[in-house]
């Protein structure tokens, strides 16, 4: 409304506007574009509320408590497998435990 200048002069002149050419469906996916976009607004809202930024960190921090230090090894505390890196044991717990990494998700957002 305000770009076009007829309507812009209507609107400065009673403070109407003019919505005749107005588009809601338009309008509408625009601002659902914004708000879900990678960086947009919901995900801003979830790093305020979530301990991790991505699913990546989240199966991380999932691991971090559920494996020791066994020696020059690690050892998962779920299953008692070993391996060598956390590299390697990441690679199993996404392999073997996302249903438990998302029970365990839900626990930390209570």
């Amino acid at each position: 409304v305000l770009s076009d200048d007829k309507k812009r002069l209507k609107y400065d002149k009673s403070g109407d506007l003019d919505l005749e050419d107005f588009d809601m469906d338009h309008f509408m996916n625009m601002w659902v574009g914004e708000m879900m976009e990678d960086g947009g607004v919901v995900d801003e809202m979830m790093q305020q509320v979530l301990p991790w930024a991505s699913e990546e960190e989240k199966m991380a921090q999932f691991m971090e408590e559920n494996i020791k230090k066994q020696g020059k090894g690690w050892v998962c505390k779920l299953d008692g497998k070993t391996f060598t890196n956390k590299r390697l044991m990441l690679a199993h717990f996404e392999k073997k435990y996302a249903f438990e990494c998302e029970d365990w998700a839900r626990e930390q957002v209570k």
